[in-house]
């Protein structure tokens, strides 16, 4: 089986678990929605992470990971609060499946929600230059 005929498979079965997700009443959805079936230490609900650090075994994986990551192989698996933690995926399971979507975006703080409000602003094929210390305290128009 060659990779693309994999990647047609995954994509196939995706479409059509949230179109299942999809045809659930609000309230399945408000309550199972985006919920995966084996949670941490074999909780009964979705645990809450609260922690921004994570640790690696030594420095080599650390490096191995980042190598990885760069080329788009990394594993899955958290490395600071900033890019998400296992609460913040679950949450956003848990929007998508309530609006009907994919998918869902939560932003941890700082330039990010920001960022995306003046994006959204831009029309197609529009360009923004940015200084790479921008900040809401030195923005003016």
């Amino acid at each position: 089986m060659t990779l693309n005929e994999i990647d047609t498979q995954v994509q196939d079965a995706f479409h059509q678990e949230t179109a299942a997700v999809r045809r659930q009443g609000s309230s399945t959805r408000a309550v199972h929605g985006g919920v995966e079936r084996h949670k941490a230490f074999h909780s009964l609900n979705t645990p809450i992470v609260q922690t921004a650090t994570y640790t690696f075994r030594d420095t080599q994986d650390l490096v191995d990971f980042m190598k990885a990551k760069t080329w788009g192989d990394g594993e899955e698996r958290e490395e600071y609060g900033r890019y998400g933690n296992p609460t913040v995926a679950a949450v956003e399971r848990k929007l998508a499946a309530l609006d009907g979507g994919d998918d869902a975006v939560l932003y941890a703080s700082g330039m990010s929600p920001g960022t995306s409000g003046w994006l959204w602003t831009l029309p197609p094929g529009a360009h923004m230059l940015m200084t790479t210390d921008l900040s809401f305290f030195n923005f003016s128009r």
